[in-house]
């Protein structure tokens, strides 16, 4: 079946629904959805995801959940983290130590090739 036959056929089934009085819901993942307000969450999460991982790398004065969306998070998921960029400096957790980096003359985030004019 095609694309526009399977659309095709969805649009039927749907007006066909409607005109019988029948209750019509085009959102296939309402299962396990919580609404709130105008506002809603999904109280599982969705298929083939992974949660956070098994080891959290914290100290004993960490209490509670670990967050997973700080800019920071690589220091709690990853051994030695990713490296951090306290700018103007880079910073990487090694197993020999703390490495600070420090950034090339006109170093650009966009590269050099769209580096100001030199004066």
């Amino acid at each position: 079946m095609t694309t526009f036959a399977a659309a095709r056929s969805l649009v039927s089934v749907v007006l066909l629904a409607l005109l019988l009085g029948v209750p019509v819901s085009l959102r296939a993942a309402d299962a396990g959805v919580v609404r709130i307000g105008a506002g809603s969450y999904a109280a599982e999460a969705p298929p083939k995801t992974g949660g956070p991982p098994a080891v959290v790398y914290k100290t004993e004065a960490v209490r509670g959940a670990m967050p997973t969306n700080d800019w920071w998070r690589s220091l709690a998921w990853v051994p030695f983290s990713n490296t951090q960029f306290p700018h103007p400096l880079g910073a990487l957790a090694a197993a020999g130590g703390l490495r600070v980096l420090a950034a090339a003359p006109r170093s650009f985030a966009t590269g050099t090739r769209n580096a100001p004019p030199a004066r």
